[in-house]
């Protein structure tokens, strides 16, 4: 039996558009790399310009950067960064317009922000930040892009962190703002910061017990916090329209919240509609025009990665899940269910009802089942022969 090459590996042949690339290397995941045992481990990985950038750990090398180019038929390492047996670490990947910007430690000069167009050449570090900690370094997470700049956190010691931007230059590498040293801080600080239309970039900052949402227009002085009232634990941020929704509120209070990306303009949508009533009634509570918006951003921030904005079970996170999430336009399955049934699985997750344990509870809606109601419609809009 033929042995595989020593630094590269073949795939097969692909129909699939270009913008497919992440479906297309899940599938090499489970076929031609399993099959070839070329890598012991492969890690994150994101589409650049139609290039497919990862990282992957193979012998006799550490984990490091590799490359599978457009219209070709094999990938190759891009860089040993951290030379020989040795692993860089390679590991938050973004796409900056035809490049890849990652964190790497090359043996020397610690975790340090790098960049790279797929070349060995054209692969070189960004910062120079001093390490004032044994685990400072990039925030892994922590970078998005807006308006052509890249913004990152990185970490320092007892908690301490700092925002940073670049241009993609080392010159062009700048601190932003620097947030001191907290007691316990929010795990998620900088985590997944989110950018808006305008180009303001929002983020949370604070402790394990109490983040607040601020954001950024790439100025010390335009960093400020824009709303006082405390964050969900772990509540993603999501853009509806022009504007940005999240959660936030205290204790078993909590609310959906929107922002255009000013403090005047970061207002709780709803208050006391329908708090009350019976969460166990499908019949209960009519749904309104708000209660159908809530709906939809709980759609979107949750439903969506799994059962596709199509409602098929098509979402970007299906083809890992096993069972597969369960099409909506099936009309046979719509006909089989009830209202309630629906509901409960929406309320109360997986778990209470013998299905996936993937599907999280949602006790935020109980204080207000017209959203719940107004989500159980949507799903019902789905059914093909309607």
């Amino acid at each position: 039996m033929p042995q595989p090459e020593t630094d590269r590996f073949h795939i097969q042949r692909l129909s699939m558009p270009r913008h497919s690339l992440p479906l297309t290397f899940a599938l090499l995941v489970s076929s031609s790399l399993t099959a070839q045992g070329d890598f012991e481990s492969i890690g994150d990985r994101v589409n650049v310009a139609g290039s497919l950038f990862f990282v992957a750990v193979k012998a006799p090398g550490g984990q490091e950067l590799w490359v599978l180019d457009a219209g070709k038929k094999s990938a190759h390492l891009v860089k040993d960064i951290h030379a020989g047996p040795n692993s860089s670490g390679v590991a938050g990947i973004v796409a900056f317009g035809k490049r890849a910007v990652f964190a790497a430690n090359d043996g020397k000069s610690g975790e340090q922000l790098w960049i790279s167009n797929g070349t060995t050449g054209g692969t070189t570090m960004l910062t120079s930040i001093k390490a004032d900690a044994a685990d400072a370094g990039i925030a892994h997470g922590s970078a998005v892009v807006a308006d052509s700049v890249l913004y990152f956190f990185v970490k320092g010691a007892k908690g301490a962190r700092a925002l940073w931007k670049t241009d993609g230059t080392s010159d062009g590498t700048k601190l932003v703002k620097p947030f001191e040293a907290v007691a316990n801080p929010d795990p998620n600080f900088g985590h997944r910061p989110t950018a808006m239309p305008t180009g303001v970039v929002v983020f949370r900052v604070g402790t394990s017990k109490s983040s607040r949402l601020w954001c950024t227009d790439g100025t010390t002085a335009g960093t400020r916090c824009l709303c006082d009232v405390g964050l969900a634990p772990t509540g993603p941020f999501t853009l509806v329209g022009p504007k940005l929704a999240f959660t936030a509120g205290s204790g078993a209070t909590w609310d959906i919240w929107l922002t255009d990306g000013t403090k005047a303009g970061t207002k709780k949508l709803h208050g006391k509609a329908a708090a009350e009533a019976d969460v166990g009634k499908i019949d209960g509570p009519r749904t309104t025009k708000g209660n159908r918006k809530l709906a939809k951003i709980h759609f979107l921030t949750y439903c969506v990665t799994c059962h596709g904005k199509s409602g098929k079970g098509d979402g970007p996170a299906a083809i890992a899940l096993k069972p597969r999430p369960r099409d909506w336009t099936d009309s046979k399955w719509q006909a089989s269910v009830t209202d309630k049934r629906i509901l409960q699985v929406v309320r109360d997750g997986g778990t209470a009802v013998g299905l996936s344990p993937l599907m999280a509870p949602n006790p935020l809606y109980g204080k207000n089942p017209a959203v719940l109601k107004a989500l159980v419609e949507m799903i019902r809009k789905f059914d093909r022969k309607k």
